[in-house]
C-alpha cells in the first residue's frame, strides 16, 4: 500500500525499470527509422540519445538506492546503508534534471524540423529552448551545491550547512510545468492552421499534444516531493518521488519518439498504416506543388516518408517505359504525345528555381534528389529533339523517295 511518499523498493525497481527499457526499445526504432528507413537523422535525434543515457543513469541510481534500503526505514538501516543511500539519492537528483533537458531540447529540435523558417514560432521556440538551458543550470548548479561542505548531503558525520529543500526543489519543479506546458502548446496553433480534413487535424494534435502527459506527471510528482523535502525518514517516504521522476523522463521520452515512427510502422504494417495525407505527403510526379512556401509547415522533416531505392530511375528514358515517382510507369510513346504538351524548355527550368520546391522535393523522398527535375526537363527536351530528328529523318526519306521517282521517269523516256 502507498502512504504518502512510502511503496515498496520492489515496486520501485519494477516501475523505473519497465517505463526505462519502453523509453530504450522506442528510441533504438526511431534510430532505426530515421537513419536507415527515412535516411533523415538530425539533432534531435542526438539529444534524445543523450536522453536515453541520463534516463539509464537515474535508473541506475535508483536501483542503487533500492539495494541500500529504500523503502525501509532510514533508522533500520546500518552506517554504510545510510550513507550509501543517500549518496546514490544525490546523484540521482543530477542526472533527472540533465535528462530532463536532454528529452525537451530533442522536442523542440524535432518542432524546428515542421516550424516555418521565419515567423513568431520558431522565434518562440528558440527562446524556449535558451529559457530550459538556463533553468537546467541552475537546477544542476543547486543540486551539485545543495549541501556546503558538498558531502554533509550524504553524511551526516560531516556538519554543514544545506539549502532549503521545499524552496528549491518546488521552484525547479514551477519551472519544469511551465517548461511542459509550453512545449506542449507551441505547435498547436499551426496545427490548427493546416488545411487538412478535421480528423486527421484532431490526430495530429494528439500525437503532437502527447508531450502534456510529462506535465500531467510532474503535476502528480509534487505531492511525493513536498513529503521527501519535509521528510526525516528519506529512505522511507522516497520512493514514491523515484517513481514519478523516472516515470517523467522515459514518457519524455516515449512522446518523443512516438511522431517519428510512422515509417517503421508503413513498412512494418502496410495495410495499418495511416495514409499518406495523414502528413500532407503527395505522390505526383511532379512533387510537391510550386506553390510550397517556405513558411509552410512540413511534416515530412520528421522522416515519415520512406525514400524508395529506385525513385531515381524516374527520369531515366527506357525503350519500352520511363519510372514516375510514385513507382508506376508510363509508356515512353505517350510520354513523347505529352511531350508537347509542357511549357517551353525556359519555362520548364525556371520551375527547379525556387530553392523552397528543391527542399520540398529532397524532404518529400528523404534524401538528396534535387537533380531529379532538372533530369526531367532534360528528358523532355531529349524526346522533343527526338521528334524533331524523327521528323526531319521522315521529311529527309520523302525527298529523296520524290528525287528517286523523277530520275526513273526521266530514265523512261530516255529510253523511249
Amino acid at each position: 500500500m502507498v502512504s504518502g511518499g512510502h511503496t515498496s523498493g520492489a515496486a520501485v525497481a519494477a516501475v523505473i525499470i519497465t517505463f526505462t527499457v519502453i523509453g530504450v526499445v522506442l528510441t533504438v526504432a526511431r534510430l532505426y527509422t530515421r537513419m536507415l528507413l527515412v535516411r533523415n537523422a538530425g539533432i534531435d535525434d542526438v539529444f534524445i540519445v543523450v536522453g536515453v543515457v541520463f534516463s539509464i543513469l537515474v535508473t541506475v541510481t535508483m536501483c542503487e538506492q533500492v539495494g541500500y534500503g529504500v523503502g525501509r526505514h532510514y533508522s533500520s538501516l546500518d552506517e554504510n546503508d545510510k550513507v550509501m543511500s543517500l549518496l546514490w539519492f544525490y546523484a540521482s537528483v543530477i542526472v533527472y534534471y540533465l535528462g530532463l533537458w536532454a528529452v525537451k531540447m530533442s522536442i523542440l529540435f524535432q518542432y524546428l524540423r515542421i516550424l516555418p523558417e521565419a515567423g513568431f514560432y520558431r522565434k518562440a521556440c528558440y527562446t524556449l529552448m535558451a529559457f530550459l538551458t538556463a533553468w537546467t543550470a541552475w537546477a544542476f548548479f543547486s543540486a551539485v551545491f545543495a549541501c556546503t561542505p558538498i558531502n554533509s548531503f550524504w553524511d551526516m558525520s560531516v556538519h554543514g550547512t544545506c539549502l532549503d529543500r521545499l524552496v528549491v526543489w518546488f521552484s525547479n519543479a514551477a519551472c519544469n510545468i511551465i517548461t511542459d506546458i509550453c512545449t506542449t502548446v507551441l505547435p498547436l496553433p499551426i496545427l490548427n492552421t493546416l488545411r487538412i480534413p478535421k480528423k486527421q487535424k484532431y490526430l495530429l494534435m494528439v500525437v503532437f499534444g502527447l508531450g502534456g502527459l510529462t506535465c500531467v506527471i510532474s503535476i502528480l510528482r509534487l505531492q511525493s516531493l513536498y513529503v521527501i523535502s519535509k521528510s526525516t525518514d528519506v529512505s522511507w517516504d522516497n520512493p514514491m518521488a523515484a517513481i514519478w521522476s523516472s516515470m517523467e523522463v522515459n514518457v519524455g521520452i516515449i512522446c518523443s519518439c512516438i511522431p517519428t515512427l510512422k515509417g517503421l510502422l508503413t513498412r512494418m504494417f502496410p495495410r495499418l498504416a495511416i495514409g499518406e495525407s495523414y502528413f500532407g505527403t503527395r505522390s505526383d510526379f511532379m512533387g510537391p506543388s510550386v506553390e510550397s512556401r517556405p513558411d509552410a509547415v512540413d511534416f515530412n522533416k520528421l522522416g515519415h516518408q520512406v525514400p524508395d531505392d529506385d525513385v531515381e530511375k524516374a527520369a531515366q528514358p527506357t525503350a519500352e517505359v520511363y519510372e514516375l515517382g510514385n513507382g508506376s510507369t508510363r509508356d515512353l510513346a505517350v510520354s513523347r504525345r505529352q511531350s508537347s504538351m509542357l511549357p517551353p524548355p525556359a519555362t520548364r527550368a525556371s520551375l527547379t528555381t525556387p530553392p523552397q520546391v528543391t527542399q520540398a522535393l529532397q524532404n518529400w523522398l528523404g534524401k538528396e534528389i534535387g537533380h531529379i527535375r532538372t533530369d526531367t526537363v532534360e528528358t523532355a527536351d531529349t524526346i522533343e529533339t527526338i521528334e524533331t530528328t524523327s521528323s526531319k529523318d521522315e521529311m529527309t526519306s520523302s525527298d529523296s523517295a520524290s528525287t528517286l521517282g523523277l530520275c526513273k521517269a526521266e530514265s523512261r523516256r530516255d529510253s523511249s
